[in-house]
Protein backbone atom coordinates (compact mmCIF):
# COMPACT_ATOMS: atom_id res chain seq x y z
CA UNK A 1 0.00 0.00 0.00
CA UNK A 2 2.92 2.52 0.91
CA UNK A 3 3.82 2.17 -2.42
CA UNK A 4 3.43 5.76 -3.35
CA UNK A 5 4.96 7.13 -0.45
CA UNK A 6 1.56 8.22 1.33
CA UNK A 7 1.80 8.67 4.91
CA UNK A 8 -1.35 8.81 7.39
CA UNK A 9 -2.40 12.12 8.70
CA UNK A 10 -2.38 11.20 12.57
CA UNK A 11 -0.70 8.41 12.54
CA UNK A 12 2.93 6.71 12.23
CA UNK A 13 2.15 3.77 9.95
CA UNK A 14 -0.92 2.85 8.06
CA UNK A 15 -3.68 0.27 10.22
CA UNK A 16 -5.05 -2.59 8.54
CA UNK A 17 -8.54 -0.76 9.09
CA UNK A 18 -7.69 2.45 7.34
CA UNK A 19 -5.76 0.20 4.36
CA UNK A 20 -9.45 -1.39 3.86
CA UNK A 21 -11.46 2.07 4.37
CA UNK A 22 -9.48 3.73 1.20
CA UNK A 23 -9.96 0.38 -0.59
CA UNK A 24 -13.82 0.39 0.05
CA UNK A 25 -13.70 3.96 -0.92
CA UNK A 26 -12.16 3.35 -4.04
CA UNK A 27 -13.91 0.78 -5.21
CA UNK A 28 -17.29 3.08 -4.77
CA UNK A 29 -15.63 5.32 -6.76
CA UNK A 30 -14.75 3.25 -9.62
CA UNK A 31 -18.61 1.50 -9.41
CA UNK A 32 -19.94 5.13 -10.08
CA UNK A 33 -17.72 6.57 -12.25
CA UNK A 34 -18.45 3.02 -14.24
CA UNK A 35 -22.19 3.78 -14.30
CA UNK A 36 -21.82 7.33 -16.03
CA UNK A 37 -22.24 6.24 -19.65
CA UNK A 38 -20.08 8.82 -21.90
CA UNK A 39 -22.40 10.49 -24.82
CA UNK A 40 -21.83 9.63 -27.95
CA UNK A 41 -21.64 12.15 -30.70
CA UNK A 42 -24.09 11.45 -33.34
CA UNK A 43 -23.45 14.53 -35.85
CA UNK A 44 -21.92 17.62 -35.38
CA UNK A 45 -23.70 20.42 -37.09
CA UNK A 46 -21.26 24.07 -38.44
CA UNK A 47 -23.25 27.02 -38.86
CA UNK A 48 -21.46 29.43 -41.17
CA UNK A 49 -23.46 33.09 -40.20
CA UNK A 50 -22.26 35.36 -42.70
Amino acid sequence: MDESHFKPQRTLKFTPQQVWGLEFKMENRIKRLDKIEKPKVVSIGLINEV
